[in-house]
């Protein structure tokens, strides 16, 4: 199965070493013909015609920020990535979270939220 990917120049690849969460358009050496909002790895090409994943991406064909990293590393996102990063807190542990972080009196225990 071919992977769709938008290979970035060595500055780019630096930053994304370093945590950075993004890639500029200005970085992209090689993007394809991807649409805004598709899932692209993140590769960099080395010397004799390979590559190195560094991650997975979004990519956007109109922003001067071209990637939005998602992952790092060789493995498409699993199926499940996204459910458990968009799942919803229940009331209670939102509830909890909201009021033991104003400031105010209330502590975690008073609440009766885990600590």
């Amino acid at each position: 199965m071919s992977v769709p990917a938008v290979y970035v120049s060595g500055r780019a690849a630096r930053r994304l070493a370093q945590d950075h969460p993004w890639v500029y358009r200005s970085d992209i050496e090689d993007d394809g013909e991807h649409a805004s909002g598709d899932l692209v790895a993140v590769e960099k090409r080395h010397g004799r015609g390979g590559t190195n994943r560094l991650g997975w991406a979004f990519y956007s064909h109109d922003s001067l920020i071209a990637l939005r990293m998602i992952t790092r590393g060789e493995e498409m996102p699993a199926d499940d990535f996204f459910r458990d990063r968009l799942a919803l807190p229940s009331r209670r542990e939102a509830g909890c979270r909201a009021k033991t972080t104003q400031g105010g009196w209330f502590s975690p225990s008073r609440m009766g939220c885990p600590a």
